[in-house]
């Protein structure tokens, strides 16, 4: 893992499978915060058109949803609060060590709770096309 995911400053992103493994990809390091999806992501293509993607680039936008969602239910979080909240809530898998997963898997839903987010996120599984 190279800089600026290095910096303590960061949340540095890994990426898993729909398995639970770490993607052979995935960013590895001492300073690894955490894992999310972040193999066969569908995602947007050019021309109004999906594609499924692979990357760490993935993988960061399921924290940074999360982190809005924290941030929504309390504002005063600071940078340092979120990286602690995170890492806190994060679930361990089993057979990797901390240098493959971080604190492990983002633990969106019990993040949420840690920092008194009451209301249920609705869950949406189709894709939605314009």
């Amino acid at each position: 893992m190279g800089y600026p995911a290095k910096f303590p400053e960061c949340i540095s992103v890994g990426a898993i499978d729909q398995n639970n493994e770490i993607a052979n990809f995935s960013a590895r390091g001492r300073e690894l915060t955490l894992a999310a999806p972040g193999v066969d992501i569908k995602s947007t293509w050019p021309r109004r058109q999906y594609k499924a993607l692979s990357g760490t680039s993935m993988a960061s936008p399921h924290v940074t949803g999360v982190v809005a969602l924290m941030l929504e239910a309390d504002p005063s979080l600071t940078p340092s609060d979120i990286k602690a909240v995170l890492q806190s809530t994060a679930l361990r898998l089993e057979g990797f060590n901390t240098e493959e997963q971080g604190a492990g898997v983002i633990g969106a839903t019990a993040a949420l709770e840690k920092v008194g987010r009451k209301r249920s996120i609705p869950v949406r599984t189709e894709v939605v096309t314009a």
